[in-house]
């Protein structure tokens, strides 16, 4: 689904490879990072090897390679369940390496993939939420443009939680106004 490079100042957004178990590890192992986004931290390698087998499988999510050191230090890609096929709309998700947090890595890579789906027409809506304590994320994505819809509940089942949620969507219209501005 997401078969492309693309490439901004900093990073290469590129499809998983199996080459890339050390550095997902590396990052998904850290505590609070997976966290952030819903899922519980890697315990072993082998957690790693079956999530990163699934985005190569699949196909819906991109790693993030940072060009100078060539390692791979987050991934950001777009899910797509049954009910959001009809109105062509996908969800997008995104985690970073702890040590890359607040210098604008995030922000690089999503408006670059937001250019790829809307100039490709790909999708005609994209949702996106974050955890309410989670204001780094909260940032970016009104930063992208993102227009809040609502808050509420979130079931993570990976971490058997729920939590207090903000969500928003954007669609290919409004993205073009605020890329306009």
């Amino acid at each position: 689904m997401l078969n492309v490079t693309i490439e901004t100042k900093r990073l290469l957004l590129r499809l998983f490879e199996t080459t890339d178990l050390d550095d997902f590890y590396a990052y998904a192992k850290v505590p609070g990072v997976g966290e952030r986004a819903g899922w519980p931290h890697h315990q072993t390698k082998e957690d790693t090897e079956k999530v990163l087998n699934a985005f190569i499988k699949h196909q819906d999510v991109l790693a993030l390679v940072e060009k100078t050191s060539q390692k791979v230090i987050g991934s950001i890609g777009l899910h797509v369940d049954e009910p959001l096929i009809k109105d062509r709309s996908a969800k997008l998700g995104y985690v970073l390496a702890k040590p890359y947090w607040g210098q604008g890595y995030m922000s690089e890579a999503a408006k670059a993939l937001l250019d790829y789906i809307f100039e490709e027409n790909l999708f005609e809506t994209i949702e996106v939420a974050h955890f309410i304590e989670n204001h780094a994320s909260k940032r970016i994505i009104e930063k992208l443009g993102f227009q809040f819809e609502r808050e509420g509940p979130y079931t993570s089942d990976a971490l058997n939680q729920i939590f207090h949620s903000r969500f928003y969507r954007l669609t290919h219209d409004q993205y073009a106004k605020h890329r306009s501005k």
